[in-house]
């Protein structure tokens, strides 16, 4: 069986498979770790660990929490996420973005350009991506829109809106969560016929 041994620049060690490490203050540290087997053969690899400070505005990060999902904007406008990627809602590599939203089980993210990408379930619509099959990796909503400037997410549809104070919507209808009149999904954005224009927006379970 293959030992583990952990070294970091801070003085401590460790001896386990998968240690635990909590490093408080924030800064760059290296991790060290080498592996070895019975017959005296070993790797080492060194990983670099960046630990945030939240006080400092270019280190914060942006979250977005779903069911069993999260997810989050680092300081480079990459999409960070974690949890359970059941339907794929953890996605694959996307940005910069400047904001992200998280439903029961899928994910949307506004990119910078202001276009709008979403994975992961998509049995109701709620990607916006012109059908009804879920996507393990960001897809590019269906609409020629590059003007939107936020994202909500509910259990099962989203919600977006644009500079000019319009609210769009698409997924899953049956409580009436579209504010179309009707109850059927919707796999593409329609706009919610609003007497005003709005600034903001949240997307509830039904």
């Amino acid at each position: 069986a293959a030992t583990y041994a952990w070294s970091c620049a801070d003085g401590t060690t460790a001896r386990a498979r998968e240690p635990a490490k909590t490093f408080r203050v924030p800064g760059t540290y290296e991790v060290r770790m080498t592996a070895s087997d019975a017959s005296g053969a070993h790797v080492t690899r060194t990983l670099r660990v960046r630990v945030l400070d939240p006080f400092r505005p270019a280190d914060r990060v942006r979250l977005a929490v779903g069911l069993r999902h999260s997810l989050g904007i680092g300081p480079d406008g990459a999409v960070l996420a974690g949890g359970s990627d059941e339907y794929g809602q953890l996605g694959s590599p996307v940005g910069p973005a400047t904001a992200v939203a998280a439903g029961g089980f899928h994910s949307v993210a506004l990119l910078a350009d202001g276009t709008l990408v979403a994975w992961g379930a998509n049995g109701a619509g709620q990607l916006g991506i012109g059908t009804r099959s879920r996507s393990s990796s960001p897809a590019p909503v269906a609409w020629s829109a590059d003007d939107v400037v936020g994202v909500s997410a509910g259990w099962g549809h989203t919600l977006a809106w644009r500079a000019d104070g319009s609210l769009w919507a698409w997924g899953d209808d049956r409580a009436g969560q579209l504010g179309d009149g009707g109850a059927a999904p919707r796999s593409s954005p329609i706009a919610v016929g609003l007497p005003i224009p709005i600034v903001g927006a949240a997307g509830g379970g039904l």
